[in-house]
């Protein structure tokens, strides 16, 4: 995951750790652990995908371009995210291709 080192301002990939009493955080390589204080995770994210629309109408973003089954559209790499049937997408059919995105998720402001 994500996450803002509060020294420095700088994002950087954590993994969390569990033990019996505490939360902690590492770098991917484990060399640097961190204490849930020491970061923010009010990270916004972007990841790039593909957008298609089922046969029923619902339309799903996949993390690699899917491929058209005979109702449904199927990324076997893994799962997708259910998407809303709003602008930009209103005009995307089942009959179109596949379009290439860039979704960008952010947390709410509090």
């Amino acid at each position: 995951m994500k996450a803002i080192r509060k020294s420095d301002g700088k994002v950087i990939e954590v993994r969390e750790w569990r033990d019996t009493s505490d939360v902690v955080y590492s770098d991917p390589d484990m060399n640097r652990f961190y204490q849930a204080s020491e970061l923010d995770f009010n990270v916004e994210m972007t990841f790039d995908g593909w957008v298609a629309r089922d046969k029923n109408g619902l339309i799903y973003a996949y993390t690699r371009k899917p491929t058209r089954l005979s109702n449904f559209w199927l990324d076997l790499s893994g799962g997708c995210l259910s998407m809303p049937t709003i602008p930009p997408f209103s005009s995307l059919t089942w009959e179109s291709d596949p379009i290439e995105v860039s979704i960008t998720i952010k947390p709410k402001a509090r």
